[in-house]
């Protein structure tokens, strides 16, 4: 069962969670959806929102020092939809089903759907790594094995 952290969609994924248990389907397990955003610094903005008419370019100062530092490789992490109530996790564990993962706002998730591509075929990333642990969790619980790369 998929939910995203706020509190909206924490109630009714116990609904959807306590309907699967009166009527005995197994509820393999929860995955949080838009946990946060996850973006790579090189791809980001910067705004000096202090005087928006200065027309200052802080965006290749930034790119210089990420270049200067070696951060490119680096991401930015922010809670977008900050659980009030400790998110699907919490969730899962008082209402006593798996809990399989965080997946970020990614834009390599938008970009491979462009695409028609798969996230998992994409490589590294935050939201590729989240998917393939997740997918290999549920394939372990189901007694399956499955190689992604």
């Amino acid at each position: 069962i998929v939910t995203t952290p706020q509190e909206v969609s924490i109630i009714d994924v116990k609904k959807e969670i306590n309907f699967c248990k009166k009527v005995g389907i197994n509820v393999i397990g929860v995955v949080e959806n838009m946990s946060y955003l996850s973006m790579p610094l090189n791809e980001m903005r910067i705004q000096d929102l202090s005087d928006p008419s200065s027309g200052k370019d802080l965006n290749a100062k930034f790119q210089e020092f990420l270049r200067k530092e070696s951060l490119e490789h680096c991401v930015a992490c922010a809670n977008v939809f900050p659980p009030t109530k400790g998110g699907a996790e919490t969730m899962a564990k008082a209402m006593q089903v798996p809990f399989l993962g965080r997946i970020p706002l990614d834009t390599k998730i938008a970009i491979a759907a462009e695409n028609g591509e798969s996230i998992l075929d994409s490589g590294v990333g935050a939201a590729s790594n989240a998917f393939k642990k997740i997918v290999q969790d549920i394939a372990k619980t189901l007694g399956e094995e499955v190689a992604l790369v």
